[in-house]
């Protein structure tokens, strides 16, 4: 390295501000607490995140197929749902989250996903590897599952 570049990082709000953990990255389109009580209903490290960024969304083929895998594995989840301009993500099918209620929360639009991952429930998260993702990821010690799609790697 060089003698005059000091490497600071991650900046991450401390655990204990709620607030500023909740509210990381832009507001969330569903209140934290309302994902953090469903989290506090899971047992310790059972549940997977899914989540693939701001910028990168799955096509009607790719959601069909996760969202089949993620129903007959009978893990417990959240999933965010988006599409790559914000707005609501692709379901696959009108049906799923009522065949999914209970072990599955889908979070349609922005998650508050550093307090999602933080929280003690969570034991895995299947990301797009975006930089953001990583840090939270792993300043959280939670295991990633890898997705990547392209918009910070080579696909």
């Amino acid at each position: 390295g060089h003698d005059r570049v000091w490497a600071a990082g991650p900046l991450l709000p401390p655990a204990e501000d709620s607030g500023l953990v909740a509210q990381r990255g832009g507001p969330s389109s569903i209140p934290a607490e309302e994902v953090l009580t469903w989290l506090d209903g899971e047992t310790g490290c059972s549940v997977v995140y899914v989540c693939f960024g701001s910028r990168t969304s799955l096509n009607a083929e790719e959601s069909a197929v996760l969202g089949a895998a993620l129903e007959r594995s009978k893990v417990h989840f959240i999933w965010c749902v988006r599409e790559a301009n914000g707005a609501e993500g692709v379901m696959p099918d009108s049906k799923y989250q009522d065949r999914v209620a209970g072990r599955g929360f889908i979070i349609k639009g922005w998650a508050p996903q550093l307090a999602i991952l933080r929280h003690p429930a969570v034991a895995a998260f299947l990301t797009h590897c975006g930089w953001n993702s990583v840090l939270e990821s792993v300043s959280s010690g939670v295991m990633m599952l890898a997705w990547p799609t392209g918009a910070d790697q080579y696909a």
